[in-house]
């Protein structure tokens, strides 16, 4: 397919890794801030498609870039892919959503979001699609894994409840080698990655699986978390594919288990990588994007 892809490159990395790795599929022409010479934030849609020539779909992402005129274009599919949808931010997406027109959404969250989405009525078919992780960035390699714990995401509050209660525990485990707070380019976090013994995680309101999950697994790491809802609809697995904790009160002591318990750790930190390659890459994802795309909208 030629695809026009509506994005800009001012959001979150693992929300943009996806339909870049688009581009290794299919024939995708990325118009926004960050891709484009000459960026004209004012430009209608039919000047980008008059300056491309035909395109066979139009994808969108509501974190990224807004484009004009887009409601006016009846004759090319036009998809949408759905992150952050609850708060403040629903709002914001539901306004898009009626004023662009799509045809298709794909939602990142399933319990959550594809309900509400298609409650809504704003989309005529919603689908949930999982994040997946850019094989070419997230591997496991043979090198030392000289960090004991890494912790590196947002913590804002209104949308990760435990992440700051979960930060302070491991930034107070003194005798451990942690990583907590820096910010990386995306290579450099797929190296701290792959040199971590256990990678924690806490999850949004909504029960999201997100992306790290298939990052962190598919780098042969320990990924430990709180259960979310999406897990089930993943089929991911705790105590199998991940290892679990119920909040900060017992992180602690899951932490040092797994780190005095290397056997343990290491087979399921391997079963997850596993199930990682075989279902959640960015070549899976993708290619289960385009079918769902081909059925639905040709």
């Amino acid at each position: 397919m030629r695809i026009l892809c509506l994005q800009t490159t001012n959001v979150n990395f693992a929300h943009r890794s996806f339909s870049e790795c688009l581009g290794r599929v299919h024939d995708v022409v990325y118009y926004g801030d960050g891709f484009t010479e000459n960026y004209n934030p004012n430009i209608s849609i039919h000047e980008i498609l008059e300056q491309h020539g035909k395109f066979d779909l139009i994808l969108g992402n509501v974190k990224g870039y807004f484009i004009r005129d887009l409601f006016e274009i009846k004759n090319i599919p036009k998809v949408v892919i759905v992150a952050d949808y609850f708060g403040w931010r629903k709002g914001k997406v539901d306004w898009w959503l009626e004023t662009s027109k799509y045809d298709l959404a794909f939602a990142l969250n399933d319990h959550w979001t594809v309900t509400e989405l298609k409650r809504s009525k704003l989309v005529p078919k919603v689908f949930f699609i999982p994040p997946g992780a850019d094989e070419k960035l997230f591997y496991k390699a043979d090198v030392p894994k000289t960090i004991d714990v890494m912790a590196v995401y947002s913590h804002a509050r209104n949308f990760y409840p435990l992440r700051a209660h979960i930060k302070e525990v491991v930034q107070n485990m003194k005798d451990l080698n942690t990583m907590t707070s820096r910010r990386v380019p995306p290579e450099k976090y797929a190296d701290y990655v792959r040199q971590s013994k256990i990678f924690i995680h806490s999850g949004d309101r909504v029960g999201s699986v997100f992306f790290k999950y298939f990052e962190v697994m598919a780098c042969g790491t320990l990924f430990l978390t709180d259960w979310a809802s999406d897990m089930h609809t993943c089929g991911v697995l705790g105590g199998r594919h991940v290892a679990t904790f119920r909040g900060p009160q017992d992180l602690e002591s899951t932490i040092r288990y797994y780190l005095e318990h290397e056997a343990e750790r290491e087979k399921i930190a391997e079963t997850g990588r596993q199930y990682a390659l075989k279902n959640f890459t960015d070549r899976k994802i993708t290619a289960y994007f385009t079918k769902i795309v081909q059925r639905e909208l040709f």
